[in-house]
């Protein structure tokens, strides 16, 4: 996998070699960081103080600030179980294997940038995800490939001690 880590650069990061210990920290992370972000915008400026005609209390505020920020990490995580991912302000189903895909086109992008010798980052969001989405099609009988491989290799977990 390849993981864009900021100022242009990006580390590839062979999954397999992780322990599970490894690999669980790094889902807690990234859930953690991904449900935090949902409920970033839910703060005092967003939520109004008076409801119904009802000036609320600091103490019934505070409850509802909490709340909405608890709603929208669920709404959030729901969407994930969905197989929803956020892209460019649109919420979309994707596949496995048009993830894999985009990213493989991702990669190659990255890629032929680095060659050409410009910095990844002087390129938009919105201009990577167009080349994204314009050079993806290109990566998917590979990516049909690599997910069925990966879905091959899959193997049974025994968590009996976890009670699972």
């Amino acid at each position: 996998m390849n993981v864009n880590i900021g100022k242009g650069l990006a580390v590839d990061v062979d999954l397999a070699r992780f322990t599970r210990e490894v690999t669980d920290h790094v889902l807690y992370i990234g859930l953690r960081n991904i449900l935090m972000d949902a409920h970033a915008g839910v703060n005092q400026n967003t939520v109004p103080k008076n409801a119904n005609g009802h000036t609320l209390t600091e103490v019934e505020w505070a409850a509802a600030i909490k709340e909405q920020s608890r709603g929208a990490s669920e709404k959030k995580l729901a969407a994930m179980y969905a197989g929803e991912l956020r892209a460019i302000s649109e919420r979309s189903r994707v596949d496995a294997v048009e993830a894999e895909a985009r990213q493989q086109a991702l990669a190659a992008l990255q890629a032929a940038v680095r060659k050409s010798g410009k910095k990844l980052n002087v390129f938009s969001t919105a201009q990577w995800a167009a080349q994204v989405t314009k050079n993806f099609p290109l990566y998917m009988e590979n990516a049909a490939i690599v997910v069925k491989q990966r879905e091959a290799a899959t193997v049974e977990l025994d968590m009996g001690e976890l009670g699972l």
